[in-house]
């Protein structure tokens, strides 16, 4: 069964968590564990700042968390309030208060810029419609300076147009693509309508069956090479 695949994988995912967020809850050794909620965090707010992220008040991360991070965590399912503060100080970033549901899978994503200011979206992970015999994507545009992209796997446009996804929605689902061949792959982001690309990753590997969201990130013009426009992709199971 799919979803069963899923939720194994995002317990062996826990064993590499990209920014080294602490496990918050014991597990007895004689009692089953408690079904979990299973979490991706994404940060895409572009800010020179470092963050700390809090479940319910208990701090996540053992290490200031900096611009473009990415970090997979689970918790037993019930009400969850979400805190990103400054690192080391009690000044909240942005707050996120929902009641999630266990053995479900949800992507929170934290984004915005100096401009916009920061935002923390919730999504909840819709595999219904994923395919076992082709690549399964969604893709958001993270990036509120940029303005509407393209997206292209190789020299395939998957989609047009796309907005700031604060403006032009979250997708739950994933799209099922042919587009990949074999092989690893580029990913492109390129200006709607013309052959200037604003960011690409190259030597992408990816494999049918699979979930995956891809994403833009950082500044039109970035005052840091660290923020400057980037693909972002996580693989969900």
């Amino acid at each position: 069964m799919r979803t069963k695949k899923y939720r194994l994988w995002a317990i062996a995912a826990l064993v590499v968590t990209v920014t080294g967020f602490t496990a918050c809850l014991k597990s007895d050794p004689v009692q089953p564990q408690r079904p979990q909620a299973y979490f991706w965090f994404i940060g895409a707010y572009s800010t020179s700042l470092t963050l700390d992220v809090f479940d319910n008040g208990t701090k996540l991360n053992s290490t200031a968390l900096a611009f473009d991070f990415v970090a997979p965590y689970s918790a037993v399912g019930g009400p969850h309030v979400f805190t990103f503060k400054k690192s080391g100080v009690d000044s909240i970033i942005k707050e996120n208060t929902n009641l999630y549901d266990s053995l479900q899978s949800y992507t929170l994503l934290l984004h915005g810029d100096a401009t916009t200011g920061a935002s923390l979206t919730a999504v909840h992970d819709d595999y219904s419609a994923t395919s076992t015999s082709k690549v399964n994507y969604r893709f958001y545009n993270l990036s509120p300076s940029i303005g509407p992209v393209d997206l292209f796997i190789n020299d395939t446009k998957l989609t047009s147009n796309v907005n700031y996804a604060g403006q032009g929605g979250f997708y739950s689902a994933f799209t099922t693509t042919d587009a990949t061949g074999s092989g690893n792959v580029s990913i492109k982001i390129k200006a709607p309508g013309k052959d200037s690309v604003i960011a690409q990753k190259d030597n992408v590997p990816l494999s049918v069956g699979y979930p995956y969201t891809i994403y833009l990130k950082g500044e039109k013009n970035a005052p840091t090479d660290a923020r400057k426009l980037s693909v972002g992709i996580i693989q969900h199971s």
